[in-house]
Protein backbone atom coordinates (compact mmCIF):
# COMPACT_ATOMS: atom_id res chain seq x y z
CA UNK A 1 0.00 0.00 0.00
CA UNK A 2 2.91 2.28 0.61
CA UNK A 3 4.06 2.02 -3.21
CA UNK A 4 0.16 3.28 -3.68
CA UNK A 5 0.45 6.12 -1.69
CA UNK A 6 3.68 7.12 -2.64
CA UNK A 7 2.64 6.93 -6.55
CA UNK A 8 -0.30 8.82 -5.77
CA UNK A 9 1.66 11.81 -3.44
CA UNK A 10 4.18 12.34 -6.25
CA UNK A 11 1.07 12.11 -9.24
CA UNK A 12 -0.92 14.66 -7.20
CA UNK A 13 2.09 17.02 -6.65
CA UNK A 14 3.19 16.70 -10.40
CA UNK A 15 -0.58 17.87 -10.94
CA UNK A 16 0.27 21.04 -9.32
CA UNK A 17 -1.92 19.75 -5.70
CA UNK A 18 0.13 20.69 -2.66
CA UNK A 19 -1.06 19.06 0.59
CA UNK A 20 0.73 18.05 3.59
CA UNK A 21 -2.16 15.17 5.30
CA UNK A 22 -2.81 11.86 3.70
CA UNK A 23 -5.43 9.46 4.88
CA UNK A 24 -5.89 5.83 4.04
CA UNK A 25 -8.56 3.40 4.83
CA UNK A 26 -8.69 0.00 3.62
CA UNK A 27 -11.67 -1.31 2.06
CA UNK A 28 -11.49 -4.02 4.68
CA UNK A 29 -12.27 -1.75 7.65
CA UNK A 30 -15.67 -0.43 5.91
CA UNK A 31 -16.89 0.62 9.80
CA UNK A 32 -14.04 3.68 10.19
CA UNK A 33 -15.95 6.71 11.39
CA UNK A 34 -15.86 10.08 9.80
CA UNK A 35 -15.40 11.18 13.61
CA UNK A 36 -12.34 9.77 13.95
CA UNK A 37 -10.92 10.51 10.44
CA UNK A 38 -11.32 13.85 11.78
CA UNK A 39 -9.70 13.51 15.16
CA UNK A 40 -7.20 11.40 14.13
CA UNK A 41 -5.87 14.91 11.34
CA UNK A 42 -6.32 16.92 14.22
CA UNK A 43 -4.06 14.78 16.33
CA UNK A 44 -1.67 14.58 13.62
CA UNK A 45 -1.22 18.35 13.56
CA UNK A 46 -1.30 19.31 16.80
CA UNK A 47 1.67 16.71 17.69
CA UNK A 48 3.71 16.24 14.92
CA UNK A 49 4.29 12.65 14.69
CA UNK A 50 5.16 10.78 11.31
CA UNK A 51 2.05 9.18 11.47
CA UNK A 52 -1.17 8.42 13.58
CA UNK A 53 -2.44 4.85 13.47
CA UNK A 54 -5.98 3.89 14.14
CA UNK A 55 -5.90 0.89 16.99
CA UNK A 56 -8.08 -0.81 19.48
CA UNK A 57 -6.58 -1.90 22.62
CA UNK A 58 -6.01 -6.17 21.78
CA UNK A 59 -7.01 -8.70 24.19
CA UNK A 60 -4.55 -11.79 22.51
CA UNK A 61 -1.50 -10.57 24.21
CA UNK A 62 2.07 -11.49 22.75
CA UNK A 63 3.23 -11.04 26.60
CA UNK A 64 0.45 -13.40 27.95
CA UNK A 65 -1.53 -15.30 26.29
CA UNK A 66 -0.07 -15.36 22.08
CA UNK A 67 2.38 -18.25 22.11
CA UNK A 68 4.70 -19.18 19.02
CA UNK A 69 7.09 -22.22 18.39
CA UNK A 70 10.63 -22.37 19.46
CA UNK A 71 13.43 -23.30 17.08
CA UNK A 72 12.58 -27.40 18.84
CA UNK A 73 8.51 -26.72 17.64
CA UNK A 74 8.06 -26.28 21.07
CA UNK A 75 5.64 -23.98 22.39
CA UNK A 76 6.67 -20.46 24.42
CA UNK A 77 5.19 -17.22 24.55
CA UNK A 78 5.49 -15.27 21.72
CA UNK A 79 7.39 -11.90 23.61
CA UNK A 80 9.55 -11.97 26.98
CA UNK A 81 10.12 -8.99 29.21
CA UNK A 82 11.32 -10.56 32.18
CA UNK A 83 9.25 -11.99 34.17
CA UNK A 84 5.87 -13.02 32.66
CA UNK A 85 2.76 -11.17 33.46
CA UNK A 86 0.26 -12.89 35.94
CA UNK A 87 -2.84 -11.51 34.05
CA UNK A 88 -3.79 -10.08 30.82
CA UNK A 89 -4.29 -6.73 32.56
CA UNK A 90 -0.78 -6.36 34.00
CA UNK A 91 0.57 -7.16 30.44
CA UNK A 92 1.99 -4.36 28.55
CA UNK A 93 -0.75 -2.81 26.63
CA UNK A 94 -0.63 -4.36 22.66
CA UNK A 95 -3.00 -2.37 19.98
CA UNK A 96 -4.35 -4.15 16.80
CA UNK A 97 -3.84 -2.24 13.73
CA UNK A 98 -7.10 -1.92 11.72
CA UNK A 99 -6.26 -0.39 8.12
CA UNK A 100 -6.71 3.51 9.12
CA UNK A 101 -3.57 5.60 8.70
CA UNK A 102 -3.45 8.82 8.55
CA UNK A 103 0.52 9.90 7.17
CA UNK A 104 2.37 13.34 7.50
CA UNK A 105 3.18 13.56 3.80
CA UNK A 106 6.87 14.72 4.46
CA UNK A 107 7.55 12.32 6.66
CA UNK A 108 6.22 9.36 4.10
CA UNK A 109 8.22 10.99 1.57
CA UNK A 110 11.35 10.82 4.22
CA UNK A 111 10.92 7.38 5.62
CA UNK A 112 10.00 6.62 1.43
CA UNK A 113 9.19 2.25 1.98
CA UNK A 114 8.55 2.27 5.90
CA UNK A 115 5.48 1.44 7.39
CA UNK A 116 6.41 1.88 11.16
CA UNK A 117 7.73 5.12 11.15
CA UNK A 118 9.89 6.54 14.27
CA UNK A 119 7.00 8.78 15.80
CA UNK A 120 3.30 6.85 15.79
CA UNK A 121 0.83 8.06 17.55
CA UNK A 122 -2.19 5.81 18.22
CA UNK A 123 -5.43 6.81 17.93
CA UNK A 124 -8.06 4.43 19.73
CA UNK A 125 -11.38 3.63 18.05
CA UNK A 126 -14.08 1.31 19.01
CA UNK A 127 -13.46 -2.19 18.66
CA UNK A 128 -16.75 -2.52 16.65
CA UNK A 129 -15.92 0.21 13.92
CA UNK A 130 -11.87 -1.26 13.55
CA UNK A 131 -13.56 -4.85 12.59
CA UNK A 132 -11.56 -5.69 10.06
CA UNK A 133 -13.13 -8.27 7.17
CA UNK A 134 -10.19 -10.58 6.06
CA UNK A 135 -12.35 -13.34 6.55
CA UNK A 136 -15.25 -15.53 6.00
CA UNK A 137 -16.05 -15.33 9.54
CA UNK A 138 -15.18 -11.98 10.25
CA UNK A 139 -17.34 -10.99 7.20
CA UNK A 140 -20.51 -12.70 8.70
CA UNK A 141 -19.75 -10.99 11.99
CA UNK A 142 -20.09 -7.21 9.99
CA UNK A 143 -23.36 -8.75 8.20
CA UNK A 144 -24.74 -9.67 11.69
CA UNK A 145 -23.70 -6.52 13.11
CA UNK A 146 -25.49 -4.38 10.40
CA UNK A 147 -28.58 -6.56 10.28
CA UNK A 148 -29.08 -6.13 13.81
CA UNK A 149 -27.67 -3.04 13.72
CA UNK A 150 -25.28 -2.60 16.75
CA UNK A 151 -23.25 -0.51 14.61
CA UNK A 152 -24.35 2.67 12.86
CA UNK A 153 -23.53 2.75 8.79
Amino acid sequence: MLEVLLHGIHELRSHGYDFTTIVSRDSTAPFIRSIDVLNSVKLLNKKKPNAVFGVYKQHFNPYFNMMESNSKGFLKISKSKGRRPTSRQSAPTVYQLNGFFVYDVQSLLKYNEQFIMPKVLPYEIPKETGLMIDTELEFQIAELMVKHKLIKI
